[in-house]
């Protein structure tokens, strides 16, 4: 059986970070003798124009082909334009950069996000009357499909043609089966659980860290993300005894940056290896995002067994609950529930605990990757009758 992977990202040398959660999922399936070549096709960049941006030259230096095991990885350039997923262009050009691609031989279509990735996956079917399974992440959902009248009709489209639609929460499935009353499997992507008596701490973070408490964020910088009540709160608190260390990059990193407490830290973009050395070293994750998914980055704390705080939004409740950390209703609340888990150590370490143990039974990656395997082989084999 083999499969090609539609996706919007997938991690390079330059950006081994991005779209790090498909590459988790792909090395399992592969390890299961799935074969699976990945397509994420990258912005053209005229030459001269790589001088001015380092995103744009890192773009430059990406290879069209690369391998990793039996995994081959293919990123052909397609032409990008600002706010193309707002203005629905993203899928024309994209949908040129994949079409050579599909006279090789496939059994099936993964395609990851509703737009443009999920309407490409479509049109595809289509034409080369290949089956699709269509992931759904978060935005493309929440956001995407509300923008207007159009969106939610390609929207609609990109999920009726797929043989089978995967969310990453129950929360989505919900939300996808009011839009279009098709029925998803829940299916989170997972992560590769490590024993927390295995996993190293961070000599950085140590370093840094001098004794404070550390109060984590790992994320994209984003005002959506909560970053700016964060910073108001770890402000509001004004503590020598607290430090706020924050890990990834985005819009908000000046912010960030700027901060006038001495208290704040951008370290920004670090391996996934060393973000979980981090919150190995760390006391608290903070996440108090307007939106969600379902959120890697409290999966990857809860195996480290770092308590979480995070904003009762999108599929977050569906893992934190009173019993494995602490959910909150409002961002206005931030900072006396920062102080209090702070304060209250041994109550945040034993939710910590229970968390742990959720995690291990239902976000395994192995064990979620065996169940979408069996989700592939139905579709081939119902295809073969």
């Amino acid at each position: 059986m083999k499969v090609l992977w539609l996706t919007p990202s997938y991690p390079y040398k330059a950006d081994p970070v991005k779209g790090v959660f498909f590459k988790t999922q792909v090395s399992s399936l592969s390890s299961l003798s799935v074969d699976i070549d990945v397509l994420a096709p990258i912005p053209y960049v005229p030459w001269p124009m790589g001088i001015f941006n380092s995103k744009w030259q890192n773009y430059l230096k990406v290879s069209t082909h690369s391998a990793e095991g039996k995994v081959h990885i293919y990123r052909p350039r397609y032409i990008s334009f600002p706010r193309e997923n707002i203005f629905r262009t993203a899928h024309i050009f994209k949908t040129l950069a994949v079409f050579p691609y599909m006279f090789r031989k496939y059994d099936l279509l993964h395609a990851h996000f509703s737009y443009p990735e999920g309407l490409v996956a479509a049109q595809m079917s289509r034409v080369f009357s290949l089956p699709y399974v269509l992931t759904l992440h978060g935005s493309d959902v929440n956001v995407y499909a509300k923008i207007s009248k159009k969106h939610r009709e390609y929207f609609c489209s990109a999920i009726r043609g797929a043989e089978t639609v995967v969310t990453v929460s129950s929360n989505l499935a919900d939300t996808v089966y009011d839009i279009t009353g098709v029925r998803a499997k829940v299916l989170p992507i997972g992560i590769h659980i490590i024993p927390p008596n295995l996993l190293q701490e961070s000599s950085l973070i140590r370093s840094i860290a001098k004794g404070r408490k550390v109060v984590l964020f790992v994320g994209n910088l984003l005002k959506t993300k909560g970053v700016g009540e964060l910073l108001d709160a770890l402000a509001a608190i004004n503590s020598d005894r607290i430090v706020g260390i924050f890990i990834g990059d985005g819009p908000m990193k000046d912010s960030v940056i700027t901060s006038s407490l001495t208290e704040i830290i951008f370290l920004g973009v670090l391996q996934n290896d060393e973000v979980r050395k981090a919150m190995k070293s760390a006391d608290v994750l903070v996440l108090p995002s307007y939106m969600e998914g379902m959120p890697t980055v409290i999966i990857e704390a809860g195996s480290a067994l770092l308590p979480v705080i995070a904003t009762k939004v999108g599929g977050i409740p569906e893992i934190l609950d009173d019993s494995t950390g602490y959910l909150i209703d409002s961002l206005s609340s931030l900072e006396q529930v920062i102080k209090y888990v702070l304060e209250n150590r041994e109550e945040a370490t034993e939710k910590a605990k229970v968390l742990y143990e959720r995690i291990g039974s239902n976000y395994d990656v192995l064990h979620n990757s065996e169940y979408l395997k069996k989700i592939y082989e139905s579709i081939v084999e119902d295809g073969k009758i």
